[in-house]
This record gives structure tokens, sequence and C-alpha cells, in this order.
């Protein structure tokens, strides 16, 4: 099911074998926890890239800002930012970027005159959760799942002293991502907009919030997204009140590109993973990982000094759960006559008027 679109759903009657009726049961409870699933997008694929930043101060935000004094080309690509307050403040950030020289160096340099950037790395590699793995325990009498820390750190462990370093894998290469490039439009972006935050919106949901019609919204899932395999999975969204039970933590980190992708593909099915980027030509990460509340203590125990033997560089910040904002891809900066991504205002400020004649914004 992890493999594809979850949104159909006569798919998961025929996966899990179940009735709809049964299904939809599920969903409306799913939805009332407000937890779920979410899809993973193909960036690259739509012509965008990201960037992660580390910063050596917080950035300040505003309830009518995303980020303060952050030119308007630039705003609309945020993709994450949090604020660490232990063991230091600062701000980490990751930004979406047309997947172009002139694009990625515009971000850059308009996101070094709100703050001090202290590294950034472009991610050719996304790494979203995963369905938890044999170290994690449910019971079911008294309700409650635990990841087992020790099995968790011995097994990375052993991950670690196995790795086969002639194993190989893709390193970022600019050209074969502006091949993978497919053609979309508007409508695509505001669809999978909607799926980002909900993957289990049915077509006649889309066509409500995108004010189409479910014909058009067939066609355009079928021919745009599902054919030419934007979608890449679904990953698990966690519920706004399981996060305030857990202590988020962000890693940032560096070592041998294959070696950190592996552990990090195994670090993905901690649960309580929430997602991570890659570098995989200078071996650069960033992952977040929340950790519920009562399993803390043996949290510290096992997993900060295992960390520290997995990787030769990495540095865990303690986020301000409350600081944290996430947004789904962009569209407002996107040129709906020509479809493709601008970084010019004009064309923000023209389609942000189109977007709200029609009442999507």
């Amino acid at each position: 099911m992890n493999n594809n679109p979850i949104f159909f759903r006569q798919k998961l009657t025929r996966v899990i074998g179940l009735n709809i009726d049964t299904i939809n049961r599920w969903i409306k409870t799913i939805n009332i926890i407000d937890s779920g699933f979410i899809i993973n997008t193909d960036i690259e694929k739509i012509g965008l890239v990201q960037i992660a930043f580390k910063f050596s101060n917080q950035l300040k935000t505003s309830s009518t800002e995303r980020i303060t004094g952050l030119p308007e080309r630039s705003k609309w690509f945020l993709r994450w930012k949090a604020d660490a307050v232990f063991p230091d403040t600062r701000s980490l950030l990751i930004s979406f970027a047309p997947l172009s020289t002139i694009g990625i160096n515009t971000i850059l340099k308009d996101y070094a005159l709100v703050g001090e950037i202290d590294d950034y790395f472009i991610a050719d590699s996304y790494i979203p959760n995963k369905l938890p793995g044999e170290f994690f325990e449910c019971d079911y009498k008294y309700k409650i799942c635990i990841n087992n820390w020790k099995q968790i750190s011995e097994h990375l462990k052993k991950i670690a002293d196995t790795f086969d370093e002639r194993e190989e894998f893709s390193v970022l290469d600019k050209k074969r991502l502006r091949k993978k490039r497919h053609r979309i439009d508007l409508l695509d972006l505001l669809m999978l907009s909607h799926l980002e935050e909900n993957a289990l919106y049915r077509p006649q949901e889309l066509a409500t919030k995108t004010k189409s019609t479910v014909l058009k919204i067939n066609r355009h899932l079928r021919k745009h997204i599902l054919y030419p395999q934007i979608i890449n999975g679904t990953r698990i969204r966690y519920g706004r009140g399981m996060g305030k039970t857990m202590a988020v933590f962000s890693f940032w980190g560096r070592d041998e590109p294959s070696r950190t992708r592996v552990l990090l593909n195994e670090i993905s099915r901690i649960y309580g993973f929430i997602s991570g980027v890659l570098n995989s030509k200078s071996g650069k990460f960033m992952f977040m990982l929340g950790v519920p509340g009562h399993e803390i203590f043996e949290y510290a125990e096992y997993m900060p000094n295992t960390f520290k033997e997995l990787f030769s560089e990495i540095e865990a910040y303690q986020l301000d759960k409350f600081s944290i904002r996430s947004y789904t891809i962009p569209y407002i900066p996107f040129d709906r006559f020509n479809k493709e991504w601008s970084l010019s205002e004009e064309v923000i400020v023209e389609t942000k008027e189109s977007l709200m004649k029609k009442g999507l914004i």
C-alpha cells in the first residue's frame, strides 16, 4: 500500500480485505484524532529542489509573514521552519527552490538577507517516515505503544558494522533531475497541495476544494500525476495532539553518502521519525524525530551516544514545538501561462489575484 496513492479507497478494500463502509469508518476515526496519511511528492518531477539551512540566529516571524523581511519571491517556497532551544538557540529551515542555478542562487541570496547562515546544503534525496519496524510494541490492553530504544540502538549499530561500502547510490546530477521534470499546471499543484494535507481525499473532495469538476480532477490525476509517477507513496501524518506529547529533535550531520542513506532508511522506521533530507554527493543530512514523553529517559540513555557512533559528524537540537511551521507544495509562485516556476513578484501577484477571485485562497 505504501507504494501506491492511498486516496483510491477501492484499492484499500482489495489490499486490506475489508468492505468500503468499514474503510470509511476507519478514515473518519483517523480524521477525528487528526492523524492519517499524506503523499510523498517527487518534487524534481515538478521542477523543484529542496535546500536545508542551519542559521546561527533565530529568524523572526509574525502573524502575517512566514519569515520577517524575506522577499515576496522567496517566502512562498518555504517548506519547513523551526527554532532550536537547546543546546543553543538558532533556526533550522527547509526551502523549495526552482530547479535551476538562478533559482537556487536567488533563494540562497534572499535568506542571507534575513539571517546568519551557519551551513546549508542542496537536498536531492528525501527520506519519508515508514511504518514502524519490529522494535515498536503495542499493549492494546492499556492502549499504549512504545519504542524499544535499547533494541533500536543495537540494531542500528549492527547495520553500521555490516555496511557494504561497495554499495553505491546515484549522486546529485542537475541534468538528470531536469530530465525527470514533467509538465504540470496550476490545478495539478493545487491537488498535490491538498493531498499533502490529507492523502485520503477522494476525487470528489478534491473537486470541491479546487472549484473544479470530478471529471477534470480524474483526468489530471490520471494523466498529469499518476502516469508520470509524481506521487511516490505515502507517509504517516502525526496529529497535533500526538505532537504535544512528544519532544521533537532535529539532527544535522554528515558522513559517507551511501552509508548515510542506509542508516537514515533504518532510522526512518522508528515511530516518531518525521522526515529527513540528504545530499547524496556530500553526505550532509538533516532529519526530525519526535520522542514520546514517556520514552524520553530510555531514549536519552541509548540514542544520543548511538547517533554519535553512527555518524562522523552530527549535531542534535531540541526544538520549540510551538515554533514548528510546515507548508505544502507551493503554487502561488507558479506562472500559470508559461507553466513554470517564477521568481517574478509580478507573476506572484497575478497568480494570487487569480486564486482569490476563484475563492481558492
